[in-house]
Formats: structure tokens, sequence, C-alpha cells
């Protein structure tokens, strides 16, 4: 097992959370000489799916998951939001299959450690206009409430309305770009990006990640859902990031658009020949099938982020039945499996199946 994927001598990428680490989530980890960069730090369980409420063996990877993200959040120089969904936004109440309420919210966003660097950034509008944000210590990159649903804008109003503390400063994304002149950084919020096929949605942000000195870049796509739009693959091209972190098609929702399904394979298709490395995962992994699927159309099976550092992926949502028929175990529930979020020691777990991810996670206590 690798502990991050590592892209010429300066960015070192870790996925944290995502289907295939085996709770609903997209986040990454991202360190560029010294300066730390926190995507999406969220996580969710299906409160049903395939008739049946989250296993234990999801409570506690779900559990860990948020504790791990709570202690690289105090870490972080810079938090990224590209939507307001909560498998990617800490939502501020209490949702118990998303280890979230106020004080979570709070402290995933708005409380870096006090030994945090303070960090000068340049920013740079569509419009080529520039502004300046001295000596910060946070740096948080969020996609607006332009272009989002009712829901979504609901859910972000306690974020925009937030009393900053000191050395914390909050920006739309949404097209702008963040420069960091001493360390070579430089980070894209690709905005106008369709939240999957359904336009009821809204937008969403990609993020681009550049080492200026070797124009090493990468991109995570957040919810492009396939991408279902050629709009998506356009600026991905433009960008021509050398690894590509891919949300793919959620074709396990009863709601999926099938007639999509072939302009979905063909946009695939044209960002494999793009990368260097490409990883798919997120609502793809909720497929069972999701392997076969990418033999019988792309004649390769594309890593998803587990695979990415050489873990085994668990997809435990897209297990949920099996799980409960194999391991009928009642060991924890909901509201216990809460309670383990704010405990000091590390969790663990009885089952096989998730040891490794489990092993993976709590590595990050160390950082």
């Amino acid at each position: 097992m690798k502990e991050s994927i590592r892209l010429g001598k300066s960015l070192e990428i870790m996925p944290i959370a995502s289907e295939s680490f085996g709770v609903r989530s997209s986040a990454f980890f991202i360190n560029s000489q010294g300066i730390s960069i926190l995507v999406d730090p969220s996580v969710s369980l299906a409160p049903r799916r395939k008739g049946c409420p989250p296993h234990p063996i999801e409570l506690l990877t779900a559990a860990l998951t948020r504790k791990v993200l709570l202690h690289l959040s105090k870490k972080a120089n810079v938090v990224i939001v590209s939507h307001y969904h909560g498998d990617h936004y800490t939502i501020p109440w209490k949702r118990f299959y998303e280890y979230s309420d106020y004080s979570i919210f709070e402290q995933t966003y708005f409380e870096p450690s006090e030994s945090i660097q303070t960090i000068s950034w340049e920013v740079q509008s569509p419009g080529k206009e520039k502004k300046y944000f001295h000596n910060t210590s946070r740096l948080i990159i969020a996609k607006s409430i332009n272009r989002v649903s009712w829901n979504q804008k609901k859910r972000a109003k306690a974020f925009w309305e937030y009393s900053l503390p000191k050395n914390v400063v909050r920006s739309e994304g949404d097209g702008n770009t963040f420069y960091q002149e001493d360390y070579g950084l430089k980070i894209e919020s690709i905005g106008g990006i369709p939240h999957g096929c359904d336009s009821k949605r809204g937008n969403i942000a990609m993020t681009r990640i550049i080492d200026e000195k070797t124009g090493n870049n990468i991109i995570l796509s957040s919810d492009v859902e396939g991408p279902c739009d050629p709009f998506v693959v356009e600026k991905i091209q433009e960008a021509y990031p050398e690894i590509v972190f891919l949300d793919g098609p959620a074709f396990y929702h009863p709601k999926f658009e099938h007639h999509l399904e072939d302009q979905i394979i063909q946009n695939v298709k044209a960002i494999m020949d793009i990368g260097d490395q490409i990883y798919i995962d997120h609502h793809f992994n909720r497929s069972s099938d999701r392997d076969e699927y990418c033999k019988e159309k792309y004649g390769i099976v594309i890593p998803d982020f587990a695979r990415a550092i050489g873990l085994e992926s668990i997809n435990l949502e897209s297990k949920r039945k099996e799980l409960w028929n194999t391991y009928p175990s009642k060991e924890i529930d909901a509201r216990k499996a809460w309670g383990l979020v704010s405990t000091s020691s590390p969790l663990v777990s009885s089952f096989d199946l998730n040891a490794k991810v489990l092993k993976y996670l709590n590595k990050f206590f160390q950082y």
C-alpha cells in the first residue's frame, strides 16, 4: 500500500474518503511544498440502500473518516468546498449519517491550529482583476450560492454568514485563481460545471492544482457524474492535467438518464486520452458491476481512488444487502457510532473487510 500519489517533487495527493473507501465522499488531502489543501471535507452514508440501513461496518468506517477529517482540518492552509451536498460539505446541523452538527461544522472550516503558518495569496478573477489576501492562516475557497439548488442555499447560509476569526479568509471560487508566488502554487476553481446530468441541481466547481515551477497539475472533478456534459471534457482538455480524479456516472440511481450513456462513454474515453493517470470513483462505485462495466466499455478496469494508492476497494454501499446477510451484526448502531467521533483513541473494527482502510486512515493522526 502506498501512502500517497506523488506528481513530481512537489505534489503529494492523498485520497481520504470515497465510495471505494467505504463511504459517500470525495475528500482529498494534498501537500505542496509545505502548503496543505483539504478538499471537500465531509462524509455521508445512504440512509437506506437495497432496502437496508447502513451496516455496522459502514458506521465504523464513516466515524473514523469524520475523525480524520476533523484532525486534518486543523492542519490545512486551504479548505475547498466544491458545492453543498452532504457528502462534500459538512452541514451545520445534526445529521446522524453524515456525522455533522454545528460544532463539527465550525471545527472543519473555521478553526485552524494556532501553530499553522500564515501565507499570502494573490487572487485573479475571470475578468483579470486582482486582489490580495495577506498573512492568512486559512484560505477557504467555496462555490458561491449562485446556480445551486434551494436546499444547497439553505445549507450554505451559515457558512457564508459565519463571522470569520482573525487570519481566516473566505472567497468564492467560481472561476477565480489563487496564486502563492513563494511556493509556486496555483489553485484554480473551475466554475460553471454542471452537477451531473440534471440541470435542476445547478453547478459545482472543479478544482485544478498546479505547480507553477514544473507545470505539473491535477484535476479533482467533484460531481460531474460521468461526465455527462462535453463542456466538462473541454475544460479538462484545456488544463491538460497529468492526473484526473473523476466522478463517474450514477448508474445505480433509478432516475439515471440512460439515453446519455453513450455520450458519457465517449466523454470518459476523451479524458483517458488526456491524462497520464485517470481514476474514477464516487457515484460510479455505488454500482456493484463497476469493474465489469469498465472492461466492457473501455477494455480495461479504470482504477478508483483506493486502488490509486494500492488499497483494495471495499465499496461497502454497493454490498450493503450482502453485508447484512453475511454479517448480521448489531455490534454498533448510528448513535454509538456518532459517539466514537469524539473519542481520542484510534478506531478499529472486528470486520476484516475494512481493516486495511482503517489502518490507512489511522495513519493520518500522525500529521
